[in-house]
């Protein structure tokens, strides 16, 4: 059997030179001429795939939003966001409303024949804003203000108590937040000459300070802005000129007002007790 095999290896036919031609249809010619077996494979054919129907169009990601499919990244939109003018400010007055909001800052004078009018923390913050027209920035924040004045009406009111345990989420985790916040004013006393006291015992002068800042912030940013659109009104009509010049004198007003009204506040008599 051996010998067969090479007899037969020997007789078989050479194989085609390379480069000669192909057959009809791109099938080499078989060396005899004869027909090409069954089982010869064809030569691979270049299907063009189907064209399939066009999906449903998937509009482009707003902006800010992960595409979808997309893993949620890291949000880094708050190291990035511009604060605004009298935001620092503005959480400070709320943790000092947070926490000693029901408490009696001062007594104010009688009228005649009157008592003495004890006035919280609460009260004179809300006072004070409304005198120049400055509300709280925040609608979150001027709704805790708005029910701070509505409780402290209520015997043994605590107003830190009152907003951690508040039904609201937001609220509540706000308050938390504030309440436990012992550092915010560190800055604060150590240019008050207040370092180490007890922030408590010093809430009269605390709370005008914080009242001042957060107004002297938001006048300081309109002002700036109105000193900056003045380069830019050099050919506006003059009555434009004038409006302008005119509310800047008005901010400046206001703030010397403020300083003012610091220095002449009303001494504490009896004030830091629990209301």
């Amino acid at each position: 059997q051996r010998q067969m095999c090479i007899r037969d290896r020997d007789t078989a036919a050479p194989a085609p030179p390379a480069g000669a031609a192909a057959g009809a249809g791109g099938v080499p010619p078989s060396p005899e001429g004869g027909e090409v077996p069954p089982e010869f494979p064809p030569p691979p054919s270049e299907e063009v795939p189907p064209v399939l129907p066009p999906g449903p169009a998937v509009p482009p990601p707003e902006a800010g939003q992960e595409p979808a499919g997309a893993e949620p990244g890291p949000d880094v939109s708050r190291l990035f966001r511009q604060k605004k003018a009298g935001e620092e400010q503005e959480r400070l007055l709320m943790r000092l409303l947070v926490r000693y909001g029901g408490r009696t800052l001062y007594e104010a004078e009688p009228e005649e024949g009157g008592k003495p009018v004890a006035v919280t923390v609460a009260e004179f913050v809300h006072g004070s804003l409304e005198e120049d027209e400055m509300p709280l920035q925040e609608g979150l924040h001027r709704r805790m203000l708005d029910e701070l004045l509505y409780g402290i009406r209520t015997a043994g009111f605590s107003s830190e108590r009152y907003f951690i345990q508040h039904p609201d989420p937001e609220v509540s985790a706000l308050a938390v937040d504030l309440a436990t916040d012992r550092d915010s004013l560190s800055r604060l006393y150590t240019e008050s000459g207040l370092e180490g006291v007890d922030e408590g015992e010093r809430l009269v002068e605390i709370a005008p300070r914080l009242v001042m800042d957060y107004k002297n912030a938001l006048i300081t940013d309109e002002l700036n802005s109105l000193i900056r659109s003045l380069r830019m009104l050099k050919d506006a009509p003059a009555e434009e000129l004038a409006a302008t010049m005119q509310r800047i004198k008005e901010l400046q007003d206001i703030r010397n007002c403020m300083e003012r009204r610091l220095g002449d506040r009303v001494v504490l008599r009896g004030g830091g007790h629990s209301a």
